[in-house]
Parts: C-alpha cells; structure tokens; sequence
C-alpha cells in the first residue's frame, strides 16, 4: 500500500477483472530493485492511497517507487 495525496481520482478505482492490470485509472506504480525494473498490478486507486501486488521477480532488498 502507498498513502499519499494526490496520487489518483478523488473516488476509490477497483480492478474489476482478471488479468489484473498495471495502470489503473492513469495510475501505474514502478518498482526498481537493483537492475530489475517491474510494473505493480493494481488493485484500487484513490486520491490518497494505492494498493498494488508486488511482482515476485523483484529481488529483496531496497528499492525506489514510482507512482504515476
């Protein structure tokens, strides 16, 4: 989960169908860990949070965000 402001639409966005995706109402989350980059898959958007699915292929350890 990400909180924040601003991040998305004033009102909750749910993914309604599978495949889940990963941009969701213009919102899309980029997780960078060491030299793998992967896209999250979204489950809702909201102005002030963000819930997504972390893909398995991103390594442990630190790494950046980035919410679009």
């Amino acid at each position: 989960m990400v909180f924040g402001k601003n991040l998305g639409l004033a009102s909750l966005q749910q993914a309604k169908s599978f495949p889940l995706p990963t941009k969701l109402a213009n919102t899309s989350i980029q997780i960078t860990s060491g030299s793998t980059t992967a896209d999250a898959i979204m489950i809702y958007t909201s102005a002030t949070q963000l819930a997504a699915i972390l893909p398995s292929r991103v390594p442990e350890g630190n790494a950046s965000l980035t919410v679009t």
